[in-house]
């Protein structure tokens, strides 16, 4: 777990939550979005929360701290979830107010989920799995593992229509320009004629 890129997380949201698994026998760090569990870390408080996240001073009284002496009740943060479902990569990004969205294909549909919260991971060996899980209320969240362990927690966005707006008006002028290049290409540069294909 790269702490450095959570401290990252937490900054651009604004928020630090130390939650206690007193199930796992571990803590969880959250940005409010996102779970990193602190295997390895000496037991963490607020004042320590911040010191291991090397939060320099002046910024630390812009980020919300709190600690939850329990985890969230409707998520799971065992390794093994009876509702667990392998999510398929999706290799496109998109840009959109500002930020980068990362789309997953859930059961419930198309979601997203911010791609620098797979980065405190970077030091594993191996590439994440994404797998989504049910919430006892019916949400989907995402489970992000590597073989059997579950390695980060991550609740997903769902973007509507402005987006979609966004999509397709830039789906119809990227038609338009391939089609346009294309018929450039059929014109011999020194005639102007069209060229025929055989």
């Amino acid at each position: 777990m790269v702490i450095k890129q959570i401290s990252k997380l937490v900054l651009k949201r604004g928020t630090a939550v130390i939650y206690d698994d007193l199930q796992r026998q571990t803590q969880w760090i959250s940005n409010g979005r996102a779970f990193y569990p602190t295997y390895g870390l000496p037991t963490l408080d607020v004042d320590s929360l911040l010191y291991v996240l090397d939060i320099p001073e002046k910024k630390q009284e812009k980020v919300w701290t709190d600690h939850q002496y329990a985890m969230p009740g409707s998520l799971n943060f065992s390794d093994y979830d009876d509702t667990e479902r392998e999510l398929p990569r999706v290799q496109t990004t998109v840009g959109f107010e500002g930020d980068v969205w990362m789309p997953v294909r859930t059961s419930l549909g198309l979601m997203f989920i911010d791609p620098a919260y797979l980065k405190p991971l970077k030091d594993l060996d191996t590439e994440p799995e994404l797998k989504e899980r049910q919430a006892a209320n019916g949400e989907i969240y995402i489970a992000v593992k590597r073989g059997l362990e579950l390695k980060a927690v991550i609740l997903p966005i769902y973007q509507g229509e402005q987006l979609l707006e966004e999509l397709e008006t830039l789906t119809k002028e990227l038609s338009a320009s391939i089609s346009r290049r294309k018929m450039m290409e059929q014109v011999d540069p020194e005639t102007g004629e069209v060229v025929e294909e055989d």
